[in-house]
């Protein structure tokens, strides 16, 4: 069933995500807030007003939420804190954010699981589990729904319990799994009959209903939806009324009544409009717009479809715009417009590969293969079915295998690859079967059968048409019908029965002419409406015009007689009105421009507070921590034996020289940079600094070189000019990828009399746009490394100062080099040095044989059962490691150690995936 939207519900622990916010709820709320309340219980009442707002209004939401987090932190609230994260979780997921949703989520989860919240771990659990979904990956989604599953069980919570047997359902439906769907919607129906929760009970008869559909057990599903329609005619639930209508309209759609299918989409869309249920109402515009396109009324279909897009795009979700606009390519593929829709095709699926939707991405690549098949390029329409297939496989998405195999054989068919053919369409037939789809296993059925036609293999051929043309008869698809028919009079002529022969061509006729009839009379019933729509447009306008010709000759026959007698006077009251309207317009735009001004001049000087504010505050906390820090240093310096403590120190430095950006930026922005020259050797200042960031780049296997053919002797402030060396030092291996190197250059310019400093590495490479900006205060190159953006600016700083140049050259993908230069006065000194190049770093190698991996998986299991910052519980787990008869693990010991220390998530998950 290509693009066949159903509505099924993802049930949450709460209630509070319908799709319009309840008036009255919120009014009551807000008054709740004017009363004088506790402050916890005004932290409840924020994040119940975020809730209700959570499915239409995303500001409202964070304003809410914000109020939330500053309230909850003034009481040690955490619990109100986890429920805010997940309220931003919420409206980021139904805005397409998938990352953004997990790390709000994460965040909801880690406070939750501190504050020992049982309730608010299984509703984080729940969220982490439908970024998931979203993403098609399903095993990761089953078990975050079964760590709340299991949290709800413990506590006797029925309605979690509920949700979360009827979520893992859902996923197991989308993954194929049929059968073990079934068996998780009757737990969740067995415990919503058990709370007496009707509505509960309507939505899981939906949702099995659903999967009985995609089985092809048409009267089964019928019989479900009317349950569900009639409990929600009972409590009158009007999405439940909305959700009922439509799917019963989508079984009489897959049966081909569409006079019944359209009757109750019309019930469901009054209501859906009646309560302004915008989801919904795009939905089922794109449904409607399904039925329009199987009859062949192309403009109706488009009408729906853009009308669906265009509530779409304004719900901000581009997952779904790309889904609607996906829908509008298919209408030019059926009108023949095969470039159109090429192109439309092709745009989709570069939107869906940006957005990481694997479905998308797989129905992308079978559609531009299915358009390659009716242009006869039919390498092509190979290529594009196997990516398709490719993902599928990945994703395990089983009606995209059977899509990509059935169109892979189309393709060899077309090429006369008969064999190669007739095993795709096996392959196609035996996943398809296995999911029940009865239609899509006619048209495989009947492909094969074709298939074996061309072999010569006639009593497989008859075996698979045969039972392709009952299951199409059943199914209501005349085109498959059609095509099986002709090829079994082709079978029963070559075996010797021509009287069957015959009965399958007339067969074979008759449904030809159907079809062929239906396409015409469509075609001619919408030539003949747009024919009598013209016709009495033209007539009244026809009309119209004499009207309009005999109403102004009468007009000028009046302005004639009157023109003179009223010019003189219209003309003086004319004047008369603008000087006053001009007057009083005069009047009003300078009070406003006063009014204007007034709180413009109140803005700059609020800001202009706020800006010191700002400034003092960051000083102040920046002089709190200096203090600290030196003495973590002091008491954590030379301590050789204590791995920590060296890790430690080595971190603490490099905290201290962001606060020492901060302290200096900001003073050097008032006053001019102080300096303490003395002559100094740039081979030893560049020596240290790389011993300062060596542990950094040790982390992630990062190779530090100094190339430094001469030492120069220079008179320079040998403090700020180390700071500024371990800054590009820092900047260099935090963007640049493991294994790689990097390098610190001298060259001695003669011609300028200057001496120019090279940080240059392997990294990401900086934009031409940021180029001209990466020195400037607060600038960041990219805001996910959570930098403070005043490392560079600092160095701009003190290399102005020195009377010296700062610059970067660099090319997206290809490295960075970071320069800088300084006069060479004629004290300078240049001496050769005895070598040319200087390693800092030492890659490390680790390669463990099958019996070091065999031995370490015990161990391994039980690690990845904690986070990497579970320091103690980890070591603990490595003290057991015997390294005796196993000498290689000692270094992967020692790597997974210096990875926890030094906060290294990437090289530590790495280390664990042996």
């Amino acid at each position: 069933m290509n693009l066949l939207y159903k509505f099924c519900t993802i049930l949450l622990l709460t209630t509070s995500y319908a799709f319009a916010q309840n008036i009255r709820t919120i009014d009551s709320l807000q008054k709740v807030l004017k009363t004088s309340i506790k402050a916890q219980e005004k932290v409840n009442t924020y994040n119940r007003l975020a809730a209700e707002y959570s499915g239409t209004d995303s500001a409202k939401v964070a304003h809410y939420t914000s109020l939330v987090f500053r309230l909850a932190q003034d009481i040690d609230y955490s619990k109100g804190a986890a429920k805010a994260w997940f309220h931003l979780g919420w409206i980021n997921l139904m805005k397409g954010y998938t990352t953004e949703a997990g790390e709000h989520f994460k965040k909801s989860l880690q406070i939750s699981q501190k504050a020992r919240d049982n309730d608010g771990l299984g509703t984080a659990y729940n969220g982490l589990a439908l970024v998931h979904y979203y993403k098609s990956q399903w095993d990761k989604a089953l078990h975050y729904h079964q760590q709340a599953l299991k949290i709800r069980t413990q506590i006797d919570d029925k309605e979690g319990m509920a949700a979360s047997t009827h979520n893992m359902a859902l996923v197991y439906k989308r993954w194929g799994k049929y059968e073990k769907a079934l068996e998780f919607f009757q737990q969740s129906l067995e415990l919503e009959i058990a709370m007496a929760n009707q509505k509960g009970i309507a939505e899981t008869y939906n949702s099995i209903g659903n999967i009985q559909i995609n089985r092809g057990n048409y009267s089964e599903a019928l019989a479900l939806y009317h349950k569900s329609l009639k409990i929600a005619l009972k409590i009158q639930h009007q999405d439940g009324l909305i959700t009922g209508y439509a799917n019963i309209a989508l079984v009489y759609d897959e049966q081909g009544d569409y006079q019944k299918a359209l009757k109750f989409f019309e019930r469901a869309l009054v209501i859906a409009k009646k309560i302004d249920n915008k989801r919904k109402l795009a939905i089922l515009y794109s449904n409607l717009g399904r039925i329009y396109r199987r009859q062949g009324d192309y403009p109706t279909a488009l009408k729906y479809f853009y009308q669906s897009l265009k509530i779409e795009q304004k719900s901000g979700n581009q997952l779904r715009v790309t889904k609607a606009t996906q829908r509008i390519s298919s209408i030019y593929g059926l009108q023949g417009d095969y470039q159109k829709a090429l192109k439309l095709y092709q745009q989709v699926l570069k939107d869906f590969i940006r957005l990481k939707y694997q479905k998308g991405v797989t129905e992308g690549y079978a559609s531009i293969g299915a358009i390659y098949l009716q242009l006869e390029n039919y390498q092509e329409a190979e290529d594009y079915y196997q990516k398709a297939l490719d993902v599928s496989q990945k994703m395990v998405l089983k009606w995209g295998i059977t899509r990509s195999y059935l169109g892979l054989g189309k393709a060899a068919l077309q090429q006369k690859q008969y064999s190669k053919a007739g095993s795709f369409f096996e392959k196609a037939l035996t996943i398809r079967k296995t999911l029940g789809q009865k239609a899509l296993s006619a048209e495989a059925e009947v492909n094969l059968g074709i298939a074996y036609f061309w072999l010569k293999d006639y009593p497989q051929a008859l075996k698979s048409l045969k039972k392709g043309i009952a299951t199409a008869s059943k199914t209501g698809v005349p085109a498959n019908v059609r095509d099986g028919a002709e090829y079994l009079s082709k079978v029963y002529e070559v075996m010797g029965q021509p009287q069957k022969a015959l009965e399958n061509y007339i067969l074979f006729k008759q449904m030809a002419d159907s079809l062929l009839n239906k396409r015409n009379i469509q075609k001619i019933t919408r030539l003949e409406t747009q024919y009598t729509a013209q016709k009495r447009e033209d007539s009244l306008k026809q009309v119209q015009a004499q009207k309009e010709q005999a109403m102004q000759a009468d007009i000028r026959q009046r302005k004639t007689t009157q023109r003179a007698t009223y010019m003189g006077l219209g003309l003086s009251g004319l004047l008369l009105l603008v000087l006053f309207l001009f007057y009083r317009v005069q009047q009003r735009s300078n009070y406003k421009l006063g009014q204007v001004n007034a709180a413009l001049e109140q803005a700059l000087q609020e800001l202009k507070a706020l800006g010191s504010f700002k400034e003092r505050l960051i000083g102040m906390v920046a002089h709190d921590l200096k203090n600290p820090l030196q003495a973590i240093m002091g008491l954590s310096a030379d301590q050789p034996n204590h791995s920590y403590l060296s890790a430690i120190y080595q971190a603490a430095q490099r905290m201290h020289l962001l606060i020492l950006n901060m302290l200096d930026t900001q003073k050097y922005t008032q006053t001019m940079v102080s300096l303490n020259t003395s002559s100094q050797s740039l081979h030893q200042l560049g020596s240290n600094a790389l011993e300062q960031v060596k542990w950094f780049a040790q982390a992630k296997n990062i190779e530090l070189v100094q190339v430094a053919p001469q030492d120069v002797h220079l008179s320079l402030d040998g403090q700020l000019i180390s700071r500024v060396l371990m800054n590009l030092l820092h900047n260099a291996v935090k963007f640049t990828p493991e294994n790689s190197r990097i390098t610190l250059k001298y060259e001695v310019l003669a011609a300028t009399q200057e001496v120019k400093v090279l940080v240059i590495d392997e990294g990401v490479g900086v934009k031409p746009v940021q180029q001209q900006a990466i020195f400037e205060p607060y600038h960041q190159v990219n805001a996910h490394q959570g930098s403070t953006g005043l490392g560079l600016a600092f160095c701009k700083m003190v290399i102005d100062a020195h009377q010296g140049r700062i610059g970067v050259d660099s090319a997206v993908g290809q490295g960075s080099t970071f320069w800088f230069t300084l006069p060479m006065a004629n004290e300078a000194l240049v001496e050769v040095l005895p070598t040319s190049q200087s390693s800092y770093t030492q890659t490390l190698d680790i390669v463990l044989s099958p019996a070091d991996k065999a031995y370490l998986m015990p161990y391994l299991n039980q690690i990845k059962e904690y986070e990497f910052y579970h320091l103690t519980k980890i070591k603990e787990i490595l003290d057991q490691i015997d390294v005796a008869q196993h000498p290689q693990l000692a270094l992967w010991k020692e790597a997974l150690r210096e990875a926890i220390i030094t906060s290294d998530q990437q090289q530590y998950e790495a280390l664990i995936a042996v």
